[in-house]
């Protein structure tokens, strides 16, 4: 299950990457007229989610580990 679990976040990363640079390339070369935002939307969608999983693993798993250890 890890394994595939590290896939799939390397896979989704790897994806945000080649999304981000090819909106780079086409805003530097004048294709599209985007925001930076947008530009850097994969990648903030990636960071973002990250945040949230870090949070919910420690929402759930701080209080079990306080517990084990002031036992």
């Amino acid at each position: 299950m890890t394994v595939r679990m590290l896939a799939a976040i390397t896979a989704f990363l790897g994806a945000a990457v080649a999304l981000t640079v090819a909106f780079a390339a086409q805003k530097l070369t004048g294709v599209v007229a985007w925001s930076w935002w947008v530009v850097a939307a994969p990648l903030l969608t990636v960071v973002a989610v990250f945040v949230a999983r870090l949070a919910a693993v420690f929402i759930t798993e701080f209080p079990k580990a306080w517990k084990e250890t002031t036992r």
